[in-house]
């Protein structure tokens, strides 16, 4: 063992056979009484010595039981950070869900001609053209192709692909969407849709304006209701510039959608809603 060999125990154990060889000299040659006189001398250093390393053994030992008990504690700490954390997690899920519902309600209250489903965003459409995502919901939830798709600010896309249990939603920022709209200042009717140039911007155009209609930026634009496909009314975007079209025929407005779409993480389908004619 490693105690052995330590320069402790070999200092003690030379003093040990050092001292037995003195005192078996004194007492050949000196007698009982010279021999408890050198046996005081020796054995108090020795005493000291013993003592030396008997506290060196305990703070040796004592190190040991504070590690193996800091380790138990780093243990205990760190399981109860980690139920913290998942309180945590919980707790803000809990308020989250609350703030969905609570939007869901406000939803119907406003629009009581409206068949709300909430959804939760499981995953974004990859590609340089395409603006899109997947929600949890499907055609066992009533939804079909075609439906809208909104939040609590407006119309954000329809549903392109339903599933048994999922669905596929493409966005008003996707180049194969075509939305009527019209303007809520002058009710000058266009058409949104989405723009390969104005995609990476996160922006969509309001087509098919007249070069001289009165557009401003921070016009609302929302849906005309207008064939009967979407709900009208929805709020689409906000205006942020009037351009001419490149064959100069019309001009097109560019729109910022209602929200950054980017940061959604749920949304409201409309099943189903009263048209108004």
């Amino acid at each position: 063992m490693k105690i052995f060999r330590s320069k402790p125990f070999l200092f003690i154990l030379g003093i040990v056979i050092a001292a037995c060889v003195i005192m078996g000299g004194v007492y050949a040659f000196g007698g009982p009484n010279l021999l408890s006189g050198v046996l005081g001398a020796v054995v108090t250093p020795l005493e000291k010595g013993v003592s030396a390393v008997t506290d060196w053994a305990s703070n040796i030992f004592g190190y040991f039981y504070r590690y193996s008990s800091l380790q138990e504690e780093n243990a205990r700490l760190k399981e109860e950070l980690a139920g913290l954390r998942n309180q945590q997690r919980e707790y803000l899920e809990a308020l989250s869900e609350n703030a969905d519902l609570r939007e869901m309600l406000g939803l119907k209250q406003k629009h009581r001609e409206f068949d709300l489903e909430y959804c939760s965003i499981v995953s974004a459409t990859e590609g340089s053209y395409r603006s899109g995502f997947t929600i949890d919901k499907g055609s066992v939830n009533g939804i079909e192709t075609g439906d809208c798709v909104i939040v609590s600010e407006g119309m954000i896309g329809f549903i392109s692909e339903v599933g048994p249990n999922y669905s596929e939603v493409l966005t008003v920022l996707d180049v194969s969407t075509h939305v009527g709209a019209v303007l809520s200042r002058t009710r000058e009717t266009a058409v949104s849709e989405g723009s390969l140039e104005l995609l990476p911007d996160g922006r969509f155009k309001l087509s098919y304006l007249p070069n001289n209609a009165d557009v401003e930026a921070g016009d609302p634009v929302e849906t005309s209701g207008y064939g009967g496909l979407y709900p009208q009314g929805l709020l689409l975007g906000t205006v942020v510039d009037f351009l001419p079209e490149s064959h100069g025929i019309s001009s097109y407005a560019v729109v910022e959608p209602v929200v950054p779409l980017e940061e959604l993480k749920s949304v409201f389908v409309v099943k189903s809603f009263e048209v108004v004619r």
